[in-house]
This record gives C-alpha cells, structure tokens and sequence, in this order.
C-alpha cells in the first residue's frame, strides 16, 4: 500500500510522523523538566520548613537556658535555696524526734500511693509498680508529702494551688513566702514544675507540682536513677556548669510522662548551695513540631509532617497521624 502512494503523500505522511515524534518527544521532555522543578521546589519547601523547625527548637531551648540562669542568679531565689535548706533540716530533725506521729499519719499517705499515684503510673507504663520501690523511707519525706499532697484539700493535679499547709512549722512559713512568686513563675512561662535541690544532701526541698518526688533524695531516694537526678548531680559536679539540659525520658512521679529537665546551680557568692530545675512536658515540643495542628496553613498539605527523634531513635514529639487518627495509626505499628 505504502508503494501505491504518491511521492507527496509519503513526504507528508513521513513529515506528519516526525511532528507527532517531536510534539511527542517534547511533550516527554517538558514533563519531566516540569517534574523535576516541582519536586526541587517540594523538596526546597520541606527543607525550609525543617531548617524553620531546628531554628524554632533550638530558640525554645535557649530561651529555657537563659530563664533558669537568670532565675537561678536571682537574689530571691538564693535566698529561697538558703532558707528552704534551713527549714528542711530543721523539720528532718523534728520529724526523726517524733518519728511515731509521723507514722501514724502514714496510712493517709499511702492510701494515696494506691489509689491515685499507682493508678495512673499503672496506666502509662508496662512495668509492674512495686509499693517499696517509690515509698520514702525518710520520716522528714513522709512529713513533708503528708502536709502538701495526702492531706491538700486541693485534687491531684492541682497541689500547687495550696499556698502553705496549716501547721505553724518554720517551712511552712517559708513555703507561704515564696511559693507564689515560683507558681506565677511556672504558669508564665509554662513549664510543667519547678524545683530547688539542696546541694549537700539532694533533697528536693521545694517543688511548685507536689508530685511524689516531692521531699525525697535525688542522691539515694527512690528516684535517684531519673534523669532528673542526673540532672542535679552533673550540675552539682561541675562548677563551670551555667546550665544542664538532660533529654525526654519517662519520669515516674509524673506517671510516666514524658519529662526533660534544665537544671542551673545556686550560689551565694563561692558558696553553693543548691540546684534550681525546670522540668519541661513534651507539650511545648509538640505544639512546635505540629505548629500548632496547622499542617496545612504552613505548606505541608493533607499528609505532611514534621517531627523531632532523639539520639536513640525513639520520636520526641507526636506525629501527626497519631493525633489525627490513634486507632489507625497505633494498629499499623501492631
């Protein structure tokens, strides 16, 4: 068929291949190049916003810094360490005095172990809670948390509403005295509580929460491997230390939470004389990696995500499918 054409019909059949082979072959080229500049350009828009997301971290996390050194070198809190010390040791001695009437008191407290503190650790971890595990053995420990936590008309979670327990002792002066400026301090800037530790013996004399750890020994209480220890010993041991940042683990008397800790030391003049610490929930690295759940209104569509992993692997923040969808996204991982 092809040798009945004519001469002209072939050369246009032939020109016509070659424009549908160029249309064809540009069109190929042009899609590909189209291709390759909208995924430069994806892959430019992620990169920026995951420079923004490091320069965002890495902001919050100096901005902590320069609180806790700041609080730390504060003239009030110095003299809080001072005086909350003083009246820990002086309560330590009234409470081994009358170490009876404080174990009287105890079944309050460990009613609370049980039916508050237990449960929820229970709930958050796989670990099977043993009672002599977290109980203090300390009789000024017990005393402490009976005054601030078993007996505080206040709820759980809402401990720190309590300005000084009704017991006339010289730190509960104290803890009337300064208690407020530290709570305000807390609910200002967020942070989920706020300790001083004295320097010689590790106790937690003051804590805004009043969670478990309250009263114990950072040093050989039950919560000496946390990295809330580890935090105070490391600022404890380096005096050139301005600031001690530990990362996000479980910790316990926080039922499990996810918790990271800052820590600065307190001097008075040489003298030291204890730590200051922030503990800082995962919620403020959540709300930085998700910008707030507004995915969308920042360039990552109906599917993108960003998110912060450790050293070990293990994420720091929540993804954005666990909070979109828990059921589907936990049995993917099953």
């Amino acid at each position: 068929m092809w040798n009945k054409l004519s001469i002209l019909t072939k050369l246009l059949l032939i020109l016509l291949l070659v424009a549908m082979v160029s249309a064809g072959a540009s069109s190929l080229i042009s899609y590909r190049v189209a291709r390759r500049s909208l995924e430069e350009q994806a892959y430019n828009q992620l990169t920026a916003i995951r420079e923004m997301k490091a320069d965002q971290v890495e902001d919050y996390f100096q901005q902590i810094r320069n609180q806790v050194i700041t609080l730390s070198g504060n003239r009030m809190t110095v003299e809080a360490a001072r005086d909350f010390g003083g009246a820990f040791r002086q309560l330590e001695a009234e409470a081994a005095a009358a170490v009876d009437q404080v174990t009287q008191a105890d079944p309050k407290l460990q009613e609370y172990y049980e039916r508050e503190f237990f449960q929820r650790l229970a709930a958050n971890t796989d670990t099977p809670v043993i009672f002599n595990d977290y109980w203090p053995a300390k009789p000024v420990t017990r005393l402490l948390q009976q005054r601030y936590i078993s007996t505080n008309p206040f709820d759980t979670g809402s401990k720190h509403m309590l300005g000084q327990a009704d017991d006339g002792s010289v730190y509960s002066r104290i803890h009337g005295k300064y208690h407020p400026v530290f709570r305000d301090y807390l609910q200002r800037f967020g942070y989920y509580d706020i300790f001083l530790v004295d320097g010689n013996s590790g106790h937690i004399v003051y804590s805004v929460f009043k969670e478990v750890d309250f009263g114990t020994s950072l040093l050989n209480g039950p919560y000496r491997r946390s990295n809330l220890a580890e935090a105070f010993r490391e600022t404890r041991d380096d005096p050139a230390t301005s600031a001690f940042l530990v990362d996000f683990k479980p910790y316990d008397p926080s039922y499990g939470a996810y918790a990271s800790f800052i820590a600065s030391p307190i001097y008075d003049g040489e003298e030291f004389l204890g730590v200051l610490v922030f503990q800082m929930p995962v919620r403020r690295m959540n709300e930085i990696m998700t910008s707030n759940q507004a995915w969308a209104e920042v360039g990552l569509g109906q599917t993108g995500e960003t998110y912060l992993v450790g050293d070990d692997f293990t994420l720091r923040s929540e993804s954005r499918f666990l909070i979109e969808n828990r059921d589907n996204y936990l049995d993917l991982l099953l």
